[in-house]
């Protein structure tokens, strides 16, 4: 069957890294370094939380790194969180730290004090209050992997930011706030929605590109979408366990389209993706390696 080129499918790209990163990583070993090493956390029992991580360790052992997985009940106390983050931060052979969102209702609140305890020099996903300022300064250490797979699908397809309306649904911290401001670094001009938003269709109508992560099923549909746009569609929604993510648009709908990215397959494979490049910048940095190829 013939692929349709306006599906930005993501597996290939992290396919390419996982291999790219394996190659030097294995190149590092070979000079008696250490691999790259991962310390997750995650909270409770989110099936669909858990299953993500499960795709985020699995790439990541592929391209030769460690990974110590801490599995907590959603009755534990958030000091006893904070002693395991401190005590990764103090661990010298961890390169990153991450925190699997989102947390336990019990926990919600605390997701700012877990996130601002992880080292800047390790938070790999981006979400400590220096990191972001960074990021807002256009100067980043490490971009929230949603965000970052985000633009580096633009650059694959060539996308023209400059002059082009952009619309975000979402004002997270992992995807809304920081794709908006990778955006503005890039010269697009924005709009940012909720699902809440008044009439968001009539917003929607004028995007040029349109990036929705609410994780509300369907929330998008062709009426929604002005012709010739292109689609990232971020949010997971899980029914009778099938996935679903917020664009309902038949393929029959695709001649109007530009672009778009497929859930699943589309920009979770890419999020892996830029984790592991995450954890690989973390590494070079925490070792003072200027030089990966040495």
């Amino acid at each position: 069957m013939k692929k349709n080129k306006k599906i930005l499918s993501g597996s290939l790209i992290l396919s390419a890294t996982i291999s790219s990163l394996r190659e030097k990583i294995n190149h590092r070993i070979k000079y008696k370094s250490r691999p790259p090493h991962l310390c997750t956390i995650i909270i409770g029992e989110n099936h669909p939380s858990k299953s993500f991580l499960i795709h985020k360790t699995s790439a990541a052992q592929m391209s030769g790194m460690s990974i110590k997985n801490y599995f907590l009940p959603d009755n534990i106390l958030p000091n006893s969180v904070v002693k395991i983050i401190e005590k990764e931060n103090k661990n010298p052979l961890t390169d990153g730290i991450l925190i699997q969102l989102p947390l336990p209702p019990s926990l919600k609140n605390y997701q700012p004090t877990f996130t601002s305890t992880i080292s800047p020099l390790k938070d790999i996903d981006g979400l400590h209050f220096e990191n972001i300022g960074l990021l807002f300064l256009n100067t980043p250490r490490f971009v929230p992997c949603t965000a970052k797979a985000c633009m580096l699908i633009l650059n694959k397809i060539k996308f023209n930011l400059e002059k082009k309306h952009v619309v975000i649904i979402g004002r997270s911290l992992l995807v809304g706030k920081p794709t908006a401001q990778l955006l503005l670094n890039s010269n697009a001009t924005i709009s940012i929605c909720n699902r809440s938003t008044k009439r968001l269709s009539s917003i929607t109508k004028h995007a040029d590109l349109l990036i929705s992560a609410t994780g509300s099923t369907h929330l998008i549909s062709k009426d929604y979408i002005k012709k010739n746009a292109t689609i990232i569609d971020v949010g997971i929604s899980i029914i009778n366990k099938k996935i679903f993510g917020d664009v309902n648009i038949s393929p029959l709908e695709f001649p109007k389209i530009k672009n778009i990215t497929p859930v699943p397959g589309g920009i979770g494979p890419i999020t892996i993706a830029m984790l592991l490049e995450n954890i690989w910048l973390a590494y070079l940095s925490n070792n003072n390696i200027k030089d990966p190829c040495l």
